[in-house]
């Protein structure tokens, strides 16, 4: 009798252990299919005032490139496409590597407005310079009084205008260099190296969609065989404006400018990517949304590390 109910006894302590091992792993499964990753928030709308932290990380800075030439020449329209002004020029903060502010001729033929590049919608191609959504009309916009491209700002000028207009400030670095100028100014900007000796011009600004963000400066070289029909692209971080200075200083030998992949200059690319962050950040150290700086590596203060 004993033998009997051991035989019947085992098979019923197997099935329960079976039952039990098929729902801890039923329970396991619905945990990790519970704990699967959150999709991703819908990204903000370009030029959204709001998108301030998703603007300054540097992904959202990769993308589309414009030619700055081109954008200080396009019509701006409103959310409707109505043709509502032209711009006439773009003032570039140079030690933040941003384009600050837009001076537009509205089409009332009234004066000009200086508003932040935030209250724009950048095109990446000839298509109109459109304001952003909710953005004040340009009609209501205060006159710029101080009309002329050879007005100087500072960046506590620039903020004062974002303030004005209810737009966040781009982020700036601490040690980013308080240097701006309008983009007119800046047509065949003489670039020499550390010693003086003139290696080229600046000839256009690449400018990302949407965040108006410098990825770099397209320059002419007159230094390498065969480069007259070139432009090499180089991150503003690897030019010195010292205050008051004519020129921009190139920190970089030139055996590293002759090996950057250059582009022929009626055919520029059409996007920066991660590529091109790593490329900089090997061949020169640096990163390309950095802005100019005021003085050589060499002339730091001593104890203070070159990034």
């Amino acid at each position: 009798m004993p033998r009997t109910v051991r035989r019947h006894a085992l098979p019923a302590v197997t099935l329960l252990a079976a039952v039990a091992f098929v729902i801890s792993t039923m329970s396991l499964w619905t945990a990790l299919l519970s704990a699967a990753p959150p999709k991703p928030a819908d990204k903000p709308a370009a030029g959204d005032a709001t998108s301030d932290e998703d603007n300054d990380q540097v992904e959202p800075q990769l993308g589309p490139i414009a030619s700055a030439v081109k954008l200080a020449k396009l019509k701006v329209a409103d959310e409707k496409g109505n043709e509502v002004g032209q711009v006439d020029d773009l003032l570039l903060d140079l030690g933040a590597g941003r384009v600050a502010l837009v001076l537009i001729s509205p089409a009332d033929g009234k004066g000009q407005v200086l508003v932040p590049a935030r209250r724009l919608v950048f095109p990446h191609d000839d298509k109109p310079v459109t304001l952003n959504a909710g953005s004040a009309p340009l009609a209501s916009t205060e006159r710029w009084k101080n009309e002329g491209t050879n007005t100087k700002f500072n960046r506590a000028q620039i903020a004062a205008i974002y303030k004005r207009d209810s737009q966040k400030m781009y982020r700036v670095e601490d040690d980013a260099a308080d240097v701006t100028a309008w983009f007119s100014g800046l047509a065949e900007q003489k670039v020499a190296n550390t010693e003086g000796a003139e290696v080229g011009s600046v000839v256009d600004m690449a400018v990302t969609i949407p965040t108006a963000a410098i990825a770099y400066a397209a320059v002419s070289c007159n230094c390498f065989a065969e480069s007259e029909q070139k432009l090499f692209p180089i991150p503003l971080s690897a030019f010195v404006v010292e205050p008051g200075a004519a020129g921009w200083v190139l920190e970089l030998p030139l055996d590293i400018v002759e090996k950057t992949p250059t582009f022929a200059k009626d055919a520029w690319p059409t996007t920066i990517d991660r590529g091109w962050v790593e490329y900089v950040h090997v061949r020169y150290g640096r990163s390309p949304l950095e802005g100019v700086r005021q003085k050589l590596h060499s002339e730091k203060p001593a104890g203070q590390a070159a990034k």
